[in-house]
């Protein structure tokens, strides 16, 4: 059995989680099992064990934050820990970069290959960070097409997947365009 790593610490973060899970267990011959850090949705799949509930890690702003860094910093420790047990096959960090980064610096020291789905968007602010992610990264799942070029230019194996409310618009424009093509045609 494969043990995966799922580290999604904000809720958009969560939904993207939970439909790679249904996508994976619904084209992999293998026996899966995942865990980590995850919310609703992931754990809506029936195919997912909290470890930490990223509902307790929501913070905004830095007073918010001084209340919850204690949880955060034993979450990271305590997978950090795990990783070094042997606990873990595979990782996929959902975008949550000052958790996830390091996160994936050490996972990547113990051997254990990182998918980093949602990437941080270094392209706007704090672009150093490309490479920790170059380093550290096995694979880099992009929601936003221009992406791509931007981190196969700084040599990470990059995929673009899309991005879930653009599809789900997509659907709705399209249904909107049939349904007044009906409308007119009538």
């Amino acid at each position: 059995m494969k043990r995966v790593l799922i580290v999604a610490g904000e809720a958009s973060a969560d939904m993207h989680a939970a439909n790679l899970v249904r996508a994976i267990l619904s084209t992999s011959k293998q026996k899966i099992e995942f865990s980590g850090l995850g919310g609703r949705e992931l754990i809506s799949t029936g195919l997912f064990t909290p470890e930490f509930y990223n509902g307790d890690f929501a913070v905004s702003g830095l007073w918010e934050l001084t209340g919850h860094i204690k949880k955060i910093y034993s979450a990271l420790k305590y997978f950090k820990n795990m990783a070094s047990l042997g606990s873990y096959d595979a990782a996929v960090l959902l975008d949550y970069p000052d958790f996830n980064i390091p996160l994936a610096k050490h996972l990547t020291k113990t051997g254990i290959p990182v998918i980093y789905y949602i990437s941080p968007q270094v392209w706007v602010w704090r672009q150093s960070r490309v490479h920790s992610l170059a380093r550290n990264s096995r694979e880099l799942l992009t929601i936003f097409p221009f992406e791509k070029d931007f981190y196969k230019k700084h040599g990470i194996d990059v995929h673009y997947v899309g991005h879930i409310y653009c599809r789900s618009l997509m659907r709705f424009v399209d249904y909107l365009i049939i349904n007044s093509m009906t409308k007119s045609g009538s």
